[in-house]
């Protein structure tokens, strides 16, 4: 009996222990498996959440000069816009440069979705012959580099293209681009004639001269280089006086903001009454061209 009664005491006693073990540790590891089981499932979900919006993520850079102000110095521009579904942070704005190297700038730009803004990238100054980069940086790890690539003074990106036509034998034309300003009165943008490039860089102005090469035509075409920027084109006509060119007519104007090649046509052809073309011959042309 005493034998039986000890049995029966260490089984109880093997059962506590058992039961202890399996309190104190089987249940407790179960619990801390499934806690990590579940972290590890909400940041799967939270980055694969993070890789969907970076993917997500777009926006579209435009780099752009200031005509030179009157100290000659040519200020970096950029247009940002957030042309994703996400809101998107810009923490820091990259430029490089031939002259000086790899800048960083802190622009702390928070953009809304179809945001657009236009900043200043301060204490950046193009010189003439120096050629930039943009590239920006957000938040969630992309990097976008603005469309110009290698910007400068005397390599502007896109080619204005202006057409006239209905030109006539008797009248000298000028076209005449402009900078314009946007709003807030901010004037961006930045031109020069291909013709003859600027040797100190783009300016706020641009004009070319243009006459009918020959009796049968009537068209000329002329190119202009420009940075992103608000533009005027206005075409002008002039009269032979006897003594020069005068009485100016302003012909046409167009207005319109680039940010790629753009093409323009003008119309100069008088509406008014004819104008009888005198029968005398002038050969005040460079190219000796005989106009009746």
């Amino acid at each position: 009996m005493a034998r039986k009664s000890k049995r029966g005491v260490s089984s109880v006693i093997g059962a506590a222990i058992a039961i202890a073990i399996f309190f104190t540790i089987i249940i407790p590891t179960w619990l801390y498996l499934q806690s990590l089981q579940a972290t590890y499932t909400e940041e799967v979900g939270r980055r694969l959440q993070y890789e969907v919006e970076r993917l997500n993520e777009k926006i579209e850079i435009h780099a752009t000069l200031t005509a030179p102000d009157a100290l000659g110095r040519r200020f970096l521009y950029v247009m940002i816009h957030n042309v994703g579904p996400l809101s998107t942070n810009v923490p820091t704005i990259y430029v490089e440069s031939t002259y000086k190297g790899l800048q960083g700038i802190t622009s702390n730009l928070v953009l809304a979705p179809g945001e657009m803004v236009t900043k200043k990238i301060e204490s950046v100054i193009v010189e003439p012959g120096e050629k930039v980069t943009v590239r920006a940086v957000t938040l969630r790890g992309n990097s976008f580099t603005a469309l110009e690539t290698n910007l400068g003074p005397n390599d502007l990106p896109y080619i204005l293209l202006v057409t006239v036509t209905n030109m006539s034998q008797q009248y000298q034309y000028k076209i005449v681009v402009n900078v314009l300003p946007t709003g807030g009165g901010l004037r961006v943008g930045c031109v020069s004639p291909t013709s003859e490039e600027f040797a100190g860089g783009c300016r706020e102005r641009a004009s070319e001269t243009i006459w009918p090469i020959g009796f049968t035509d009537k068209q000329r075409s002329v190119g202009f280089m420009v940075a992103p920027g608000a533009y005027s084109v206005k075409l002008y006509r002039y009269e032979w006086t006897g003594t020069g060119w005068g009485n100016e007519v302003q012909l046409e104007s167009v207005y319109m903001n680039i940010t790629d090649d753009a093409s323009v046509r003008l119309d100069a052809s008088d509406s008014g009454a004819l104008t009888i073309i005198p029968l005398r011959i002038y050969t005040y042309r460079p190219n000796s061209v005989w106009i009746l």
